[in-house]
């Protein structure tokens, strides 16, 4: 059903607010209106998750329907993607028309809607979701709501991290810093991604009583499926890509700098036993080519390359690793950390993976290093090869801990905001 005609249905003739006595009707307590950019693998079973809640009623408005839904070629990757997971299912979306002259989900001018207001005015909604404020789209989402006088809620990538500018004009930061406050004093109710995003928050002055942590999850029971339907897949993979009884760290990620794959080879090559380790790479990007060049010069014949691997199929390679690696250089959270551990294998992740610091338990879960420290991620990576066992008793307990981070628990974060926004607005 298209956004015009939902909205028309939710109107009698007369003005009155047919939808909503037809939701109270149903048992639905809040109607709730989500703002994202485009469709996203990661963020679709949250909504759907909303959607299924007996209390709520939600719609997504994406600025864009070009990106996701579509084949189309993907910058960091380097290659042409079409997601095999359904995005749109499950939920009420509506696409608003981008009139942007540069039509772009990461530029800041890129996503300007039309006729947003009108929608949102339409819907008679009680808050509105944004998923982030750097984009000209969430403030003028920000501004709709205002002037309908609607709460707004908060559930963007921040954290404290932040990567070194030692060229940054203060000027610009302190610019950058004055909006962010302003934009933040007019949120009515965050929903923070983990403890640094939670920090963020408080650094720039918000009440407690507004922080309701919402973590970053992905859809553990999708990835559960997978692995039932995966039996085997562990030997198979293990074979094709010559391996059989080493142990088997992965690495899933765009091989591009700002992860770092470099830093994980290089400390791979100082290993004092790394003919006891093989190295799977799933991902694509600029970086593939060096890497590939990299391990040809070494003679590296134990680290493999996969190339870009869909939804469907990391489940695969995840059970046919012992452990995973995340060297990233900065991540405002870090989702192959939850899936690594879904797949019950210890992570060893950068001190500027913003999720490492909710995820990893040192020693238990995994292990954190700084981002960087080449040689600190090889005296890593040999303690595991002496000790393999200890990943098995760690993926165990990593397995438990990540139940914690799931759609249920974030929708219900999202339940406890809204009667929060509710109360304060009556």
């Amino acid at each position: 059903m298209t956004g015009e005609t939902w909205a028309a249905r939710s109107r009698g003739e007369d003005g009155s607010d047919v939808g909503r006595q037809m939701m109270m009707k149903k048992g639905k307590n809040y109607r709730l209106a989500i703002l994202q950019t485009h469709p996203i693998q990661y963020h679709a079973p949250f909504y759907r998750g909303l959607s299924q809640a007996e209390r709520l009623d939600v719609t997504v408005f994406y600025g864009s329907r070009r990106y996701g839904c579509e084949p189309a070629y993907d910058e960091g990757f380097g290659v042409n993607i079409q997601w095999d997971v359904p995005l749109l299912s499950g939920y009420r979306a509506v696409f608003l028309r981008n009139i942007s002259p540069c039509p772009s989900v990461n530029k800041r001018w890129g996503l300007l809607p039309l006729g947003l207001y009108r929608k949102l005015r339409a819907g008679h909604f009680d808050a509105v979701l944004l998923n982030g404020y750097s984009l000209l789209y969430f403030w003028l989402a920000m501004i709709c709501a205002k002037a309908l006088g609607l709460p707004v809620m908060l559930r963007a990538e921040t954290t404290t991290l932040r990567r070194s500018q030692a060229n940054a004009s203060k000027v610009r930061h302190a610019a950058k810093s004055l909006l962010c406050r302003f934009f933040l004093a007019n949120v009515d109710a965050f929903l923070p991604i983990g403890s640094l995003s939670k920090e963020f928050y408080r650094g720039y002055g918000v009440p407690e009583e507004k922080l309701f942590l919402a973590p970053y999850c992905v859809d553990n029971r999708f990835f559960e499926q997978q692995m039932q339907a995966s039996w085997g897949a562990r030997k198979r993979i293990r074979a094709e890509v010559g391996t059989v009884d080493e142990v088997v760290g992965i690495c899933v990620a765009k091989l591009i700098p700002r992860k770092r794959p470099m830093d994980l080879l290089a400390a791979y090559a100082r290993m004092r036993n790394r003919e006891r380790l093989s190295l799977i790479f799933v991902g694509d990007g600029e970086l593939r080519s060096e890497i590939e060049r990299f391990v040809r010069l070494r003679g590296l014949s134990k680290v493999r390359v996969v190339g870009f691997k869909n939804q469907t199929e990391l489940s695969q390679y995840y059970m046919a690793a012992d452990f995973a690696v995340l060297p990233s250089a900065i991540e405002s959270w870090g989702l192959a950390i939850n899936e690594a551990l879904v797949h019950s294998l210890p992570v060893v992740a950068t001190d500027m993976v913003s999720g490492a610091y909710d995820l990893i338990e040192e020693g238990k879960t995994g292990w954190r290093y700084p981002a960087g420290n080449v040689e600190e991620l090889a005296r890593i990576l040999d303690d595991i090869v002496a000790t393999p066992e200890k990943c098995r008793e760690m993926g165990r307990v990593a397995r438990k801990l990540v139940a914690n981070y799931s759609i249920p628990v974030c929708v219900e974060a999202v339940e406890r905001a809204l009667e929060f926004v509710a109360r304060r607005r009556t």
